[in-house]
């Protein structure tokens, strides 16, 4: 599999998992979340997935910049062990040989 696909996916993949673990907090506190929490949070719950549907529509379109950013969210991922290891592993893996134009 080349790996724009592969890319492109883990970032599909990604968007969807921070919506979700954004959004339930957001959704369901109720009146427990602080003003600062009800501001910041429906910031987080759009900016963190909208970041990563972007990335995998340039991973799709095999850019070079969503490639190099692909490339930074796996370094930034790495830290957050294990599963973010994993991913950023994954991810950065990926990202190292430049995307190779195929006809589809």
């Amino acid at each position: 599999m080349a790996n724009f696909k592969t890319l492109t996916k883990w970032h599909i993949f990604l968007g969807f998992l921070s919506f979700f673990l954004f959004g339930i907090p957001n959704f369901f506190a109720g009146d427990s979340i602080t003003e600062a929490g009800k501001f910041y949070l429906p910031l987080v719950n759009i900016f963190f997935p909208l970041l990563h549907f972007s990335i995998a529509y340039g991973c799709k379109l095999q850019s070079e910049y969503g490639r190099v950013a692909s490339r930074i969210c796996g370094f930034l991922l790495m830290p957050f062990f294990p599963a973010g290891t994993i991913i950023g592993f994954i991810l950065f893996e990926n990202t190292k040989k430049k995307f190779e134009m195929q006809d589809a």
